[in-house]
């Protein structure tokens, strides 16, 4: 299977919210046009693609600080799961980090999804720890 890796750009925006929403994974708050364009606009290569014939089948995002690595909405159509695009989708954004000089990263994963906890396991993460993660959304009166 030849999938293509690559940079987000604006006019993948629908594409991307479906395979996010179809993972269960969407945030409406977080996961706007309008944010992802400042993502790219602050970091061009935060946001990958995979791509086969022209057709986007995934897509994982990251940030860093230069001292550390989050990787978030690693998301892989249904259609094209197990069939290695994750991987590749990991393996690219471990190598733009480590090019960068980061030395780790961390990966959010549902707690309700095991199968990823152990997926993740065999590919060398490590559990550091159970966090909830609360939000302030700021009103623009705030």
């Amino acid at each position: 299977m030849q999938i293509t890796l690559r940079n987000y750009k604006d006019s993948d925006f629908e594409a991307v919210k479906q395979n996010i929403v179809d993972g269960g994974i969407f945030d409406p708050i977080r996961d706007t046009r309008e944010n992802l364009k400042k993502k790219i606009e602050y970091d061009s290569e935060s946001i990958i693609i995979a791509e086969k014939n022209g057709e986007l089948i995934g897509n994982v995002f990251f940030f860093e600080d230069g001292w550390a690595a989050h990787l978030f909405r690693l998301v892989v159509r249904e259609d094209y799961r197990g069939k290695g695009v994750a991987q590749l989708l990991m393996q690219e954004a471990e190598k733009r980090l480590r090019d960068r000089g980061i030395k780790q990263q961390i990966m959010f994963v549902n707690e309700k999804s095991p199968h990823l906890i152990e997926h993740y396991k065999k590919q060398g993460y490590k559990a550091i720890g159970t966090y909830r993660f609360m939000r302030k959304v700021f009103n623009s009166g705030n």
